[in-house]
């Protein structure tokens, strides 16, 4: 792919110059050809106007001050840092546009951690709804660039806040920085009527298109109603990323134009697609964030597969620093993305899909069980995506609710069930998904399924095949 550095073409301009003083006479060589010159415009504002023609078409009427195109940050210290080496990419599609450097980096940041501690009510759960459309879309591609929200001080990449400073515009948020980090802001005007009057689901879905701001996806109704180098088609008005908030939500959250962008930016990684194997052999298994399920395995690979098969896209993970992986009695996922690993020791810990030690913060520290049950009678244990409790299932047909290091905080001593033919020791792990469904994984390669964390009225046992 060309780079194309402004250093090296602002020098290689003077070159000939020299190259003809040095070299006087021979009238019949013809004149070197002056490369093309770029010049830098002197003031921010131009400055800005420059970098943004270029890269996605934006003209200056569409520039105030700091503000892109009426909600986008974009700071005088990150254009200069562009501007320092000008890491245009050429764009395979057009000749009039480069691809904007504006983007996260997979090798920088792969779980984008969200601080949610401004966060409350329905503000919380819009936020649990915006990446959950995000990874949904994400995850299922293969991407290795996801988002989770963290409640706790653990260091994180972006901050949601709440703001009246900005008049004319309901939200502000910060682009990347050019570096490969995302944009680390997005502050919402609580002043402006129209945010107000969100409902839930229009709350999430405006966080949804903030979140496409800070990796970098500009607006697609901007100039010329199109941005032919990132996908976006003329007239996409299902687009997420349309500058003003539909009156009526979109059925489907990612336009066509919306995926075409996206896929671009940032491309489908490349997985080997092999089987888990037997769900007897698995450490642990759970539906993520996007409804597929993830299989982990004791010799380091997880694998996204389906309910109906063990067989999918396959990378590695990690446990706990100081442990072996086959220490894990089981895993769960969080709404906000958070991945825990419970431990044969009485030790918990948390963090992202690939490494569950990777959260600085509390990531490491024992669990409490009923007063009469040991790590050796669990079954099971998955988190109920509606409210975050835990519920852990035991050999002998009860189960507990409570938190990730007390799981009987709230009860204990419940009853639940499995299927005919069906013993509890039989369960190799529990899992739910995002709609409240309860499954019970068998180690004999079933799973059924129950709307109640109880299991009862459970559909299934169905076979849970090891090939494609």
């Amino acid at each position: 792919m060309k780079q194309i550095n402004l250093r090296s073409i602002l020098s290689a301009a003077f070159l000939p110059i020299v190259m003809v003083a040095c070299n006087p006479g021979h009238p019949d060589k013809e004149p070197p050809v002056t490369p093309p010159k770029f010049e830098i415009p002197k003031t921010h504002g131009d400055t800005l106007a420059y970098f943004y023609k270029k890269t996605l078409g934006i003209d200056s009427t569409q520039i105030k001050g700091d503000i892109i195109d009426g909600d986008i940050f974009l700071p005088k210290t990150t254009l200069s840092n562009l501007f320092a080496s000008f890491p245009f990419e050429e764009s395979k599609d057009s000749t009039k546009h480069a691809l904007s450097p504006l983007k996260a980096s997979s090798n920088i940041v792969r779980t984008i951690k969200i601080k949610a501690s401004n966060l409350s009510g329905e503000w919380l759960n819009a936020a649990r709804g915006a990446i959950g459309y995000w990874n949904s879309f994400l995850i299922s591609k293969g991407s290795l660039v996801t988002f989770m929200l963290y409640t706790d001080p653990a260091p994180t990449e972006v901050e949601i806040a709440f703001d009246c400073n900005y008049t004319g515009t309901t939200a502000i948020t910060n682009f990347p920085t050019g570096d490969g980090r995302v944009g680390n802001s997005i502050s919402i005007n609580t002043c402006n009527a129209t945010i107000a009057a969100y409902t839930t689901k229009q709350k999430a879905y405006f966080l949804a298109h903030q979140l496409g701001h800070i990796l970098g996806m500009p607006h697609s109704d901007g100039l010329g109603k199109t941005y032919y180098d990132y996908g976006y088609a003329t007239g996409d008005v299902n687009s997420l990323m349309q500058s003003k908030m539909p009156s009526t939500i979109p059925s489907q959250v990612f336009s066509a134009g919306d995926i075409a962008t996206i896929n671009k930016m940032y491309p489908r990684v490349d997985m080997t697609e092999v089987s888990a194997g037997n769900l007897s052999e698995l450490v642990g298994m759970d539906f993520g964030s996007d409804d597929g399920v993830l299989y982990y395995h004791p010799n380091g690979k997880v694998t996204r597969g389906t309910l109906a098969t063990t067989y999918g896209p396959t990378t590695t993970y990690v446990a706990y620093s100081k442990l072996t992986r086959d220490q894990i009695i089981t895993i769960t996922v969080s709404s906000h993305n958070r991945y825990y690993a419970w431990y044969k020791n009485g030790m918990v810990s948390n963090g992202d899909r690939y490494d569950f030690n990777s959260n600085p913060f509390d990531d490491y520290r024992p669990f409490t069980l009923p007063y009469n049950k040991t790590v050796n009678d669990i079954v099971g244990i998955t988190c109920n995506k509606a409210n975050d409790d835990i519920y852990t299932y035991y050999k002998d047909g009860t189960y507990s609710v409570g938190r990730t290091s007390n799981l009987a905080q709230y009860y204990y001593g419940l009853a639940y069930t499995v299927p005919v033919g069906k013993q509890y020791s039989d369960i190799k792990a529990v899992g739910s998904s995002t709609d409240g469904t309860y499954y019970f994984w068998y180690n004999d390669n079933t799973v059924s399924y129950s709307a109640s964390p109880s299991h009862s009225n459970a559909q299934g046992p169905i076979k849970v095949s090891t090939q494609k």
